[in-house]
């Protein structure tokens, strides 16, 4: 039988969920703790930006954390990234019909493969579809 130990994650900086540096060696300060009385989008508005900096160093070079975002990513997208599943209204294109449905799917299903694949997806040209995906 194997188990698995999962530790505190420490974050680049010393911060630690949950506590602050006047805090962290004392829990039992804790107890005349009271939340404040604002939004926690309003709490943490001056931190913004160093939050999102640590969220992004985390899910950058934490690999349970990366992980967790391939699989969240593999679970909404499929391994294979955005697929085009294309099924237009034909009643609102003009002079549409079944057979012509039945002949531009296939090309336009293509087309959006090909699109997908290159570099032309992504605004600075370097990554394709699946890249962007990771």
């Amino acid at each position: 039988m194997s188990y698995l130990h999962v530790s505190r994650i420490t974050f680049s900086g010393g911060y630690e969920a949950g506590r602050t540096p006047r805090d962290a060696g004392a829990a039992h300060d804790l107890a005349d703790w009271v939340a404040p009385r604002t939004s926690p989008d309003l709490a943490n508005i001056n931190d913004e930006d160093e939050l999102a900096g640590k969220a992004s160093d985390a899910a950058r070079n934490h690999g349970l954390i990366a992980g967790a975002h391939q699989k969240i990513a593999e679970g909404v997208l499929g391994e294979d990234g955005l697929r085009l599943k294309w099924t237009p209204d034909l009643d609102m294109i003009p002079g549409a019909s079944e057979g012509w449905f039945a002949e531009t799917k296939p090309l336009i299903e293509k087309a959006w493969r090909r699109y997908y694949r290159s570099t032309c997806i992504d605004v600075r040209g370097q990554s394709n579809g699946a890249a962007l995906m990771h």
